[in-house]
């Protein structure tokens, strides 16, 4: 005999049901967090009144953003300031459908900017700013593509497969943090006397 123990068949079974078990959850919630949190179509900006590069004559009575859906914010905001820098829109701005609009008072000749922020019901953010010129001050530089706004919080594919593979990570290391199972103690008194 070589005075090795031999390993029943069945001995590691529990260890190997919690494994395959931990495995068997990730995969679902995996699979239930990627139906349930299908890609959403990104709301953006796709159009301002007053817009284009020409100087306007005179300054607008409002400022408008229309966005490439429905609003469903909970919260809205939207400003503009004059040439000076001071604000120059009136009262809280107004949602109605895609469309976000402020009213405003002349500021003069200048350079206007605004800014808006979109707190939507899905937790997400969108926000941006532009700039547009009344009167012959020098027309505002075309904005880069992605100065129109950008999202926080998006559910996209990327934040998907971190978010499961951070749930992977977790499960992993639960399982390995579990007993290994009973272990077998030298049974005190009265039990059988050894050999």
């Amino acid at each position: 005999m070589t005075g090795a123990t031999p390993v029943a068949e069945g001995s590691r079974s529990p260890a190997r049901a919690r494994v395959l078990a931990a495995v068997v959850l990730t995969v679902v919630v995996g699979v239930a967090l990627l139906l349930a949190t299908g890609r959403e179509p990104e709301l953006r900006l796709v159009g301002a009144e007053p817009g284009g590069d020409a100087p306007l004559r005179t300054a607008p009575t409002s400022v408008s953003l229309t966005f490439s859906d429905d609003l469903s914010a909970v919260a809205a905001h939207l400003s503009v300031a004059g040439p000076d820098g001071r604000p120059v829109s009136r009262g809280a701005p107004t949602v109605d459908g895609r469309r976000l609009a402020v009213s405003t008072v002349d500021g003069g000749p200048g350079r206007y900017r605004l800014a808006y922020h979109l707190s939507l019901t899905d937790g997400s953010e969108v926000t941006g700013s532009g700039e547009f010129v009344v009167g012959t001050a020098a027309a505002p530089a075309p904005a880069p593509a992605d100065s129109a706004g950008h999202q926080h919080l998006r559910r996209d594919g990327w934040n998907l497969a971190l978010a499961l593979v951070d749930l992977v990570l977790v499960l992993g290391a639960l399982v390995a943090l579990l007993p290994a199972g009973r272990r077998r103690r030298p049974a005190r008194g009265g039990g059988p006397a050894r050999r």
